[in-house]
């Protein structure tokens, strides 16, 4: 999909304090979001839709294009399918998408002036969604997308985004934990006795392993990207890459966004193995990017450390809530989180085709691609 796509803006200097004023959610902060349009996958192009008056911005969203495989939420035999058919009919399987949300974060947040009502920003989103879709008839886009609206934003959304041809389907859930603690003990005591033993002896095997808050990063930054990207590998669900994370990513997020995002850094020694780029405002944190060392993941129980270590800087400095992302689902709930649903709306730019879509989305749940939301649906 071509690069100059109507109405997909790219924030400049004058706006950018403006936006950053609306913006309650690091995710659409101005640096982060100027970070994704920087570091895309080959192919993709991203930006934001904005609602103004003159030139001032009322109400905003990150969106992105890209070329999606639509099988990308199916079981292996039907990938195996799909791999046949990119052979032969590649315009079958992998469709241009125009999508509101980041590809690099899951949440899809919008801005809002703050000085308008509940009308006022039903009114702002009905106009975003309308660039939108103009948007898309203008430099074809096959799917329009709105990617993982969380519950409420959902639920204003819900009724006119239906009444306009889109479908609903969920998609992967955020692991959250409260943290309202005054200690680390406190949140020891609130987990499971067989987790509470096993994370005190993981702590206790890994006393050679150094963790520590970084502000520059200029010298290690290609090796928390290559840590980043290898964890990323490690994975159990495929989505492609969708999601890639380009070398030089970390440092530019970290230099963009200020004090809103922090680097950890893992040592044994002299050597680094592991990061966690983490996200805060007000008393919520966000653990957004990690990288561990696969050599020495298992061994000196990095996971767990930096698992101990976050909970614990999250209750010393005040911040009651933590998000931890969309993975390892069945540990998490193990160490205390809980699940935050995430919504997919999903629509055919034309009427005939999205009868089609409708009846393929039915049958369509990232969920399904994940082995722990698998093995705890079942169990």
């Amino acid at each position: 999909m071509a690069a100059d796509i109507p109405g997909l803006e790219q924030l400049g200097p004058l706006d950018r304090d403006a936006w950053n004023a609306r913006s309650t959610h690091p995710y659409a902060d101005a640096g982060f979001i100027e970070t994704c349009a920087m570091n895309t996958t080959s192919g993709m192009h991203s930006g934001v839709f904005t609602y103004r008056e003159g030139a001032a911005i009322r109400a905003g969203v990150q969106a992105f294009t890209y070329d999606l495989r639509f099988d990308i939420a199916m079981g292996p035999r039907i990938r195996a399918i799909g791999d046949v058919l990119m052979r032969v009919m590649p315009r079958f399987i992998r469709v241009p998408i125009l999508c509101m949300g980041s590809a690099q974060a899951d949440r899809c947040c919008f801005v809002f002036d703050e000085a308008l009502d509940e009308a006022g920003r039903r009114s702002a989103l009905k106009v975003l969604v309308g660039r939108m879709m103009e948007a898309a008839h203008t430099q074809p886009a096959d799917l329009l997308m709105f990617k993982d609206l969380d519950e409420e934003t959902a639920a204003v959304m819900h009724a006119d985004l239906t009444a306009n041809g889109y479908s609903r389907l969920p998609s992967l859930p955020v692991a959250v934990i409260d943290l309202p603690f005054r200690t680390f003990d406190e949140y020891l005591a609130s987990i499971d006795p067989k987790m509470r033993s096993d994370l005190r002896r993981k702590q206790r095997q890994s006393s050679g392993v150094d963790i520590s808050i970084v502000d520059d990063i200029k010298s290690i930054a290609p090796t928390l990207d290559r840590l980043i990207a290898e964890t990323r590998a490690r994975r159990n669900a495929d989505f492609g890459d969708i999601d890639d994370v380009p070398s030089g990513c970390t440092e530019m997020l970290l230099e963009r966004m200020g004090p809103t995002a922090r680097c950890v850094v893992t040592r044994i020694g002299d050597e680094i193995v592991g990061c966690n780029i983490f996200l805060v405002r007000g008393k919520r944190a966000w653990a957004y990017r990690i990288g561990l060392s696969a050599q020495h993941v298992r061994e000196h129980n990095l996971y767990f450390v930096n698992w101990i270590w976050m909970v614990r800087h999250c209750i010393e400095q005040g911040y009651t809530v933590l998000e931890v992302g969309q993975t390892f689902y069945d540990l998490k709930v193990h160490l205390g989180c809980r699940l935050e649903p995430r919504w997919i709306y999903i629509r055919h730019r034309t009427d005939s085709w999205n009868r089609i879509v409708k009846a393929i989305t039915s049958r369509i749940s990232l969920a399904r691609l994940d082995p722990d939301l698998k093995a705890m649906e079942a169990a």
